[in-house]
């Protein structure tokens, strides 16, 4: 099928095809949606036939990088939007083709991770961009990290923004402004035009055509980088900026350019230090982390609810949290996910190298609890990760729970957080404990109840017992936001 795929492209002009598909992508993204259901007709054989059927965000960007590699700016076909929809439909039947073999391929104890695995990785961030505020509340944390923490707790460290000032010649606040400004080309259109009023000039000098074409250049590519591309995954997603060969620049896909919003001050620092073969960033965005999540406990918590851990001769756990009825133990993982984990089909090996770091969280928190005096209250194990699995804890768990099996011979009441999750909870600590201890007594029956299932995680706890709709902290923050804003 993917051989009818790529034959029904190469009918079609490459740049009016890309433009169409950018297009459709940026009206289910402003639709606060990950995909569009379509209603179309076609006629077979002397009758016309009604089809219905869905296009997910993530298909419109597999069908831009295969009309890349397969198609050119010089053919005369132009697609329309029935053309679209049969190209997606057959991009689905090609995927559906690809994991059946691999389902082939994989060990059966191994493939419900591998597949679920992929698929959060490629789809369900898509799902989740446009939610509850997630595209503003990701810009901050990340800026919040970058800029606020680095320059007012680590004068030491080689400061992000002189990084960046070294690579993109824009310093951090300077080229946050710039994406905004790029950021908002998706409200209007898929085709960047760089023309700038003079008035927003004279309001923000920053913005000219130069700066602007410069900041997005770090996220554009021409057909011969995406076609000689060796990445694992979709190219798009590290340049979703496409120019092409008539000099027109395509937001490939709302989605991943809005992702590239938040996270890609964050990339261009690290592939600079991955380039070194330096791991002085990484190191440097750990302590950050740790910062950030001190002060969100500071922000919610009085100071005898939470303790830091004194560190000793065995590395600990980071944080003890205080309630009537609970001692959370809390230790933080700022590691992401390595590029060749976010392809559809990862590596199961990689995938352990990278879950290894919270293995020896487990490790930690087991000493931390070792050391506690004895106390009535119920201990709860609590791994904080900075980014998002978008997938089932209770899959990372059982994962992470065989490689600690022969180490820890007790495994009750370990539970993954992520940071979003993190503040929410100790939101709801701060105002509604009794809210609070119902969160954590679900989440301790449903970890004893089997089989495996979905929606264990903490967000739909705090979904069901304590809906947070604002996450204050962020709140609080919103003016480094506006600043930024101010002058777009």
């Amino acid at each position: 099928m993917l051989e009818a795929l790529e034959k029904e492209i190469k009918k079609f002009k490459l740049d009016e095809l890309l433009l169409s598909l950018a297009e459709l992508s940026r009206e289910i993204f402003l639709n606060d949606d990950f995909l569009k259901k379509v209603t179309w007709q076609r006629r077979v054989g002397g009758l016309l036939q009604k089809f219905e059927q869905l296009i997910p965000a993530w298909v419109l960007a597999d069908i831009s990088y295969t009309a890349i590699r397969n198609s050119n700016d010089h053919r005369s076909q132009i697609p329309t939007f029935e053309d679209i929809c049969k190209l997606a439909n057959l991009s689905a039947q090609a995927s559906g083709e690809l994991a059946a073999k691999r389902k082939e391929e994989i060990a059966k104890e191994d493939m419900k991770i591998h597949i679920l695995l992929g698929l959060s990785q490629k789809q369900f961030w898509y799902q989740e961009i446009t939610r509850g505020g997630n595209l503003y509340y990701n810009f901050l944390r990340y800026f919040i990290l970058l800029s606020k923490f680095p320059r007012n707790h680590f004068p030491h460290h080689k400061q992000p923004s002189d990084d960046l000032l070294e690579l993109t010649g824009f310093d951090i606040e300077s080229f946050a402004q710039l994406q905004m400004a790029g950021f908002a080309w998706v409200h209007h259109s898929s085709s960047i035009n760089f023309k700038v009023a003079d008035e927003l000039k004279e309001k923000c000098p920053i913005l000219t055509e130069e700066n602007l074409r410069s900041c997005i250049g770090h996220f554009t590519g021409d057909y011969n980088y995406y076609r000689g591309s060796s990445f694992p995954n979709n190219p798009l997603f590290f340049k979703p900026i496409i120019k092409t060969s008539t000099n027109k620049f395509i937001i490939s896909n709302a989605f991943i350019w809005a992702r590239k919003f938040y996270e890609g001050i964050y990339w261009l620092i690290r592939d600079k230090y991955m380039r070194l073969q330096s791991q002085a960033f990484i190191n440097n965005f750990g302590e950050y982390y740790e910062k950030y999540i001190e002060e969100v406990l500071g922000f919610y918590l009085q100071s005898a609810q939470y303790e830091k851990v004194e560190a000793g001769e065995r590395r600990k756990a980071d944080w003890l949290i205080h309630t009537d009825r609970y001692v959370l133990v809390v230790e933080q993982k700022s590691c992401l996910m390595t590029i060749s984990l976010k392809e559809e089909y990862p590596s199961l090996i990689q995938l352990d190298r990278y879950l290894d770091n919270f293995k020896e969280a487990y490790l930690q928190i087991a000493d931390t609890v070792r050391d506690l005096c004895k106390t009535d209250k119920t201990i709860i194990k609590l791994i904080l990760h900075f980014e998002k699995f978008y997938l089932g804890e209770a899959l990372i768990k059982e994962r992470v729970n065989s490689l600690c099996k022969d180490e820890l011979q007790d495994l009750s009441n370990y539970f993954f957080i992520d940071t979003e999750e993190f503040e929410k909870l100790m939101q709801v600590l701060s105002e509604d404990e009794a809210a609070f201890n119902k969160i954590i007594e679900t989440k301790i029956e449903y970890e004893d109840s089997a089989p495996i299932s979905e929606g264990k995680e903490f967000i739909h706890m705090i979904n069901r017992c304590a809906p947070v709709i604002e996450i204050r902290y962020l709140e609080d923050h919103k003016h480094l936001f506006d600043g930024l804003l101010e002058g777009v």
